[in-house]
This record gives C-alpha cells, sequence and structure tokens, in this order.
C-alpha cells in the first residue's frame, strides 16, 4: 500500500468573496507553497482565516482534503479541483474519510497532528466556485475532510508522509461521523456514543448534546443562501 502524504500545503491571506446575496471577508483562498512551514497550537504560520467561529482555533488548526476526491469533482461539478480548491491547508493522498478517525494522531514532518472533526462545508465553498449546491452535495456524498489539532508543535512541507502513531477509536470513522450529523440526525445511541470520546472537538460534541436533549435538528439552510449583507 502506498505511504500517506501531503501532496501540497497552501495557506492564504483574507480576501474579499461575493456569494449570492452579497459579500464576505474570507481565508477560503489558499495557494500551495513550497517553503517548509511551522504549525503550532495556534495555526499555521503565514496562514489567516477570517470567520474565527467557524475556522481556526485549537480543534481547528489544519484543514485537510483528500485528493482522491479530485474526479468526484469533476464528474459532479465540471471543476478541476487543484491543491487548495477546498480552501484546506493540506492536499492529502492515502487519507481518506472512510479511512481517518477520530483521535487519530500523525506525524507529519516533525509536528504531531490529531485528528478532531470533519469539515463542514458552508456557504463560501458554494460562492468560490459559483454554484449554490455545492455545498449540500458535498455534505451528503461525505467528501468533507476533517480537521487536525496540534499535539506537538513542529515544521512540515509539501511531500512528507503521513504516519499514524496512534490510533484509540478505530470504530469512529470520519465517514460515520459526517454520516451521523448529516444522514443519520437522530441516532441517539451513536451521539451519545460520539459524544464520550475526549478527542472529539467541543463544537461537535455541542452539537450532539443539543440533539440529544432537544430532539431537534438545526436548520442547514445557510450553507445554501448565505446570510444577506
Amino acid at each position: 500500500m502506498q505511504t500517506a502524504i501531503i501532496q501540497s500545503i497552501n495557506i492564504g491571506k483574507i480576501k474579499k468573496l461575493n456569494h449570492a446575496n452579497g459579500s464576505v471577508q474570507s481565508g477560503i483562498f489558499k495557494n500551495p507553497i513550497k517553503d517548509v512551514i511551522s504549525i503550532t497550537q495556534s495555526g499555521i504560520e503565514g496562514d489567516q482565516q477570517a470567520d474565527l467561529k467557524a475556522h481556526g482555533g485549537p480543534d481547528k488548526v489544519v484543514c485537510v482534503y483528500p485528493s482522491e476526491h479530485n474526479n468526484w469533482w469533476l464528474e459532479e461539478f465540471g471543476i478541476t479541483f487543484v491543491a487548495g480548491s477546498a480552501g484546506e491547508n493540506f492536499t492529502s493522498y492515502g487519507l481518506t474519510e472512510q479511512k481517518v478517525c477520530i483521535g487519530d494522531q500523525y506525524k507529519i514532518g516533525s509536528a504531531i497532528l490529531e485528528v478532531s472533526q470533519p469539515r463542514q462545508p458552508c456557504y463560501k465553498l458554494a460562492a468560490r466556485h459559483g454554484n449554490k449546491a455545492i455545498a449540500k452535495q458535498v455534505q451528503q456524498a461525505g467528501k468533507t475532510g476533517f480537521y487536525f489539532r496540534c499535539i506537538e508543535s513542529g515544521k512540515s512541507q509539501a511531500g512528507d508522509k503521513i504516519l499514524l502513531v496512534n490510533r484509540p477509536n478505530p470504530e469512529f470513522t470520519i465517514e460515520l461521523a459526517n454520516h451521523l450529523m448529516h444522514i443519520d440526525k437522530m441516532n441517539i445511541q451513536l451521539m451519545q456514543e460520539f459524544i464520550k470520546l475526549e478527542t472529539l472537538s467541543e463544537s461537535w460534541k455541542k452539537y450532539f448534546n443539543k440533539r440529544i436533549k432537544t430532539s431537534t435538528i438545526d436548520s442547514d439552510n445557510y450553507i445554501v443562501d448565505p446570510p444577506e449583507n
């Protein structure tokens, strides 16, 4: 089996993003770099996020997107995907949602990174590619990518191997988490199992706890119809 690798590291500055109902400042525009970069609990050297409630923070230091999905994007939307097209920091090969588990720890360069949650694509991903339906379809297909938190600061660069060093929750894949969040939304038993995971992000624990306590599901219309401004 081929070793998993980081094909590209992508960073970007905050820019104006036009969407269906106006515009917003966003850090979704990421471009590949060849430099060695530093990764800490605070983020990636040189990278910016505009909406710190939805992006960044200790549970979402690095956004990862699998290059295995490139053909799906071309077939589904006619979009030729290149590194950074999903606004991801790491374009990976060998780490699909089916293979990655909540709490997995990987050594990448000299950094140790831990999987915290799936990515939740929103209207900004759709706006970047000019198709309002994209975010919803990515969610439903489970081709979301995922986030790392930083356990040990270090340096990484494109071409680094992705080496699994710990897997405490082998049954709790990113694929299963996506299915629970977006498809099987009221599976109480499974949500109760997920919120027991110490390594699941605080925001996802909050989502699942609310569903369990209220038996309601928050609307996700915002990912299709962005706020007016």
